[in-house]
């Protein structure tokens, strides 16, 4: 099985399917009233490779009945069946196999980053609050199983109750990745409902910038393309050439910052050079997902900024400056959909420049979130790509 890095950035596109029942769970059941109780304290011995394998061998009966159902179905209705996400099975050739026993709660934190028409994704993005029948504080068998690729996404998921088998939810997801087209941008001058930001910074003699300075650089930009737009991240750009204090104020010259229309699939660039703005693209891919009103980051919501933060990282935890990519301290904004929260990373390495680290904290409140590997986990690869468009 790949090793499998994340974080916990959330951004909605998933398939996710509550299996049996269709009863709306969610207004059926009150927290304290589970058909799948708690089971927190419980030991169970099968460890999830054991179950994987118990699986595949149609081991138990809730999974034999199932396979004899599924055979007797007509062929037009087995395409539709996902026999191998129900017994779930390992993806050939998946770029990511993940498997897992956890609590039901936790299903959540773990989700891999897609990037999709210029802009990132999570999968299987589970929320578990659609799922009233089940406590959160019962165990499970978490898998998913997924290829990436250029062209396209292929992925599926299934969770298992531990205690009787069964299967709780599961789901497949298949995304084309259309090819980025940017034309000429059609700039609108219309601000009738809401009026351009005023920049009221100076950049300083580097040309160097804090994230919240280049978002409100970038805003007006915006919203001359539409006067919806709205933020969806901002990160820094690994331009630099290798020097020892990159980032070390806090401040970086080159960003990347990202809008879009609430509900619609609209999406817009803004890349910053040295306190200016070098371009802005229209990047929006036919036929993409709307992004939801849930993922925008409003501007008055970011209360604290990328040079009190990295003071704060510091002093927290031990964490480097890079050297070869992902130079000095970076910085990336987004929306954590799972805690709701306008989330800044801190990102750098740690000491042997092998692993990136990643402190999380709450731009609007200034409350430290974790560090990596207590929250999230850096996926380099997207974070390289975000650094790079």
């Amino acid at each position: 099985m790949k090793k499998l890095t994340f974080i916990a950035y959330i951004l909605t596109i998933s398939l996710s399917v509550l299996m049996g029942n269709s009863v709306n769970l969610k207004a059926a059941y009150s927290d304290n009233e589970y058909i799948n109780p708690s089971n927190k304290e419980k030991v169970f011995s099968e460890t999830v490779d054991e179950f994987y394998k118990a699986i595949r061998e149609l081991k138990y009966p809730v999974h034999q009945e199932y396979y004899q159902k599924y055979i007797q179905m007509p062929n037009q209705e087995q395409r539709h069946r996902h026999l191998d996400t129900k017994l779930f099975k390992d993806m050939q050739d998946a770029s990511v196999s993940f498997r897992k026993k956890v609590l039901f709660s936790e299903v959540e934190e773990f989700n891999y980053l897609i990037f999709y028409g210029n802009s990132i994704r999570p999968y299987p993005d589970i929320d578990i609050s659609y799922h009233k029948a089940v406590s959160p504080e019962r165990q499970v068998y978490f898998f998913y199983s997924f290829k990436d690729t250029a062209k396209e996404f292929m992925g599926r998921y299934a969770i298992y109750d531990v205690e009787t088998k069964v299967i709780l939810a599961a789901g497949n997801t298949y995304m084309p990745k259309s090819s980025t087209k940017s034309g000429p941008v059609v700039l609108k001058n219309n601000f009738t409902n809401r009026e351009p930001l005023k920049v009221n910074f100076d950049v300083d003699k580097q040309g160097e910038l804090s994230i919240k300075q280049a978002v409100e650089l970038a805003f007006p930009q915006a919203l001359k393309w539409n006067t919806e737009a709205q933020l969806l991240h901002a990160v820094n750009i690994d331009l630099d050439k290798p020097a020892k204090s990159i980032g070390s104020s806090g401040k970086r010259k080159y960003w990347n910052i990202a809008f879009g229309v609430p509900d619609t699939n609209k999406f817009y660039l803004v890349t910053i050079y040295e306190g200016k703005i070098k371009s802005e693209k229209d990047l929006t891919v036919n036929n993409s997902s709307p992004y939801p009103e849930k993922e925008f980051i409003k501007l008055e919501d970011i209360k604290h900024d990328s040079p009190e933060l990295l003071k704060r990282a510091l002093k927290m935890n031990n964490i480097y400056p890079g050297k070869d990519w992902a130079k000095g301290y970076n910085f990336m904004l987004i929306k954590d959909k799972v805690r709701n929260i306008n989330l800044m990373l801190v990102i750098g390495w740690n000491s042997e420049q092998t692993e990136m680290k990643a402190v999380g904290f709450n731009v609007s409140t200034g409350e430290y979130i974790g560090f990596n590997g207590n929250g999230f986990v850096i996926n380099k690869e997207v974070i390289k790509k975000l650094m790079s468009i």
